[in-house]
């Protein structure tokens, strides 16, 4: 599987390719990852390459990619390029994107490309308490979408491995929400 993360600098796509590529790495598989992040510290493009499987080169190439996450729905919509024919857009919706416009549509609907969209920082202000954990909601409902890839027991571990204790318990709650809730919605 070929992933495209995206989103804006501060938003936590870094820290999620780094669990994304433990969780192929403790399932035996192959991982390689490329990040790409120039202005990040100022709200600018940040995005991940990564790669579970045989594969030799980090970058994904345009047209190539099974999944784009994005943490931000712009970024995501700029990387639509990337996705293979029939591949899959999840994104966290933040309104900046009219993902409903007719020419957008089409575009989907003429690649066969699905799109899962999710307020995440709504839900997790609402549930969690905080916005922060949004990128770990997002990466759970890429769980529930992409279950040979991206194994939810194996996110549990990994997050409660890699994130510090105070944080943990947030982000596993923020994980479950995008797995079994919004997921079973889908």
């Amino acid at each position: 599987m070929q992933y495209l993360l995206c989103g804006v600098g501060g938003q936590g796509t870094i820290s999620l390719s780094k669990v994304l590529l433990e969780i192929g790495r403790r399932s035996g598989r192959r991982v390689i990852g490329s990040e790409i992040h120039g202005m990040a510290k100022r709200g600018g493009s940040v995005s991940v390459h990564v790669k579970i499987g045989d594969y030799y080169s980090p970058l994904i190439g345009k047209g190539m990619a099974d999944v784009v996450i994005g943490l931000d729905d712009k970024e995501a919509f700029l990387s639509l390029s990337f996705l293979k024919d029939g591949g899959c857009v999840i994104t966290n919706n933040t309104h900046l994107v009219d993902w409903e416009d007719p020419k957008v549509l089409k575009y989907l609907n003429d690649r066969g490309i699905k799109k899962y969209m999710v307020d995440a920082y709504k839900i997790c202000q609402e549930r969690c308490g905080s916005i922060r954990p949004f990128n770990t909601l997002v990466l759970g409902l890429a769980s529930f979408l992409c279950p040979e890839e991206v194994d939810y027991s194996l996110a549990r571990e990994v997050l409660q491995d890699v994130l510090k204790p105070k944080v943990v318990d947030m982000n596993l709650k923020a994980l479950e929400i995008g797995y079994k809730e919004i997921g079973g919605d889908v």
